[in-house]
């Protein structure tokens, strides 16, 4: 009876450690994908954020250009006027009211295409040092 017991016990033990290892085994597997989760997850959100900074950089850079664009319309059409009255070889007094309107003009679009280029320097200037590694 002793004998029985003992293997009963053998039995038991043999057929708990391979239940031990068997579960160990599952709990590494549920650890790699719990991991492989984990690494989706924030890889997921990485691209979220990456895909918000593009987007608010795209608006940034976009706002500048389309003041620059505009205004180069502008500009041409100034330039065409004042070439007209230009081209006359009397420039009637109403004429010339026109052209300190047209000069007054271009100078405000120099003002406003000055900002423009310089908030897009400024923000190439803050990608470039965004961009590299040890820097603040």
């Amino acid at each position: 009876m002793t004998t029985a017991l003992s293997l009963m016990l053998a039995l038991l033990a043999l057929a708990l450690v391979i239940f031990w290892f068997r579960q160990r085994k599952r709990v590494r597997e549920l650890q790699a994908e719990l991991d492989s989760t984990r690494q989706e997850m924030l890889d997921s959100t990485r691209l979220a954020s990456l895909g918000n900074l593009v987007a608010g950089l795209v608006h940034e850079i976009n706002t500048p250009i389309g003041a620059l664009h505009s205004n180069h319309d502008v500009l041409k059409r100034a330039l065409d006027r004042l070439q007209a009255i230009l081209a006359d070889e009397q420039v009637e007094p109403h004429e010339l009211q026109e052209v300190r309107k047209v000069v007054r003009a271009l100078y405000e679009i120099e003002s406003v295409n000055t900002l423009a280029v310089q908030r897009v320097d400024q923000l190439m200037k803050s990608l470039r040092s965004f961009g590299r590694p040890g820097s603040a």
